[in-house]
């Protein structure tokens, strides 16, 4: 059977009758306002678009983001126990991940599409496609648009 009892070397709450005394500790937590918090958005939109420009590689955005987004957690973080203010922290990084995703998605949409494209195009203006498809409806055709040269 296990017992617990109180030790002589625990310290004794405290408990004190002056309200002053948190105020002064600055135990309240506060809050950030509106207008910071808009501006947090608006910070962590213009990081995400800052790196769609200037990081070229999707696997290298991929990675920034998520270092941004530790990096705005760690700074949630250190305002809250240094400075015991109250951060919003999902519109922030909502705002940040939503606009870094977003950007990805357009580059390698329109990177798919380019390729498309030029393979479309070169494929339409190569010697050997157009023989080909004027050799499948007819033989005559395949012959006489012969590479030239060729005898």
């Amino acid at each position: 059977m296990i017992s617990i009892r109180p030790s002589a070397q625990w310290p004794e709450p405290r408990f004190t009758s002056t309200p002053s005394t948190p105020c002064s500790n600055r135990a309240f937590l506060s809050e950030t306002t509106f207008l910071e918090d808009i501006l947090l958005v608006l910070l962590a939109g213009a990081a995400a678009w800052l790196i769609f420009v200037f990081v070229s590689r999707p696997i290298l955005q991929v990675f920034c983001g998520l270092a941004g987004n530790a990096f705005g957690l760690l700074l949630t973080f250190a305002a809250y126990d240094r400075w015991n203010t109250y951060v919003a922290v999902i519109a922030p990084l909502l705002a940040f991940n939503v606009s870094g995703g977003s950007a990805l998605v357009y580059e390698l949409v329109v990177e798919r599409l380019e390729n498309f494209a030029r393979a479309a195009f070169s494929s339409a203006t190569s010697p050997r496609m157009s023989s080909a498809s004027c050799s499948i409806t007819s033989k005559a055709c395949s012959m006489s648009s012969a590479e030239p040269g060729a005898k």
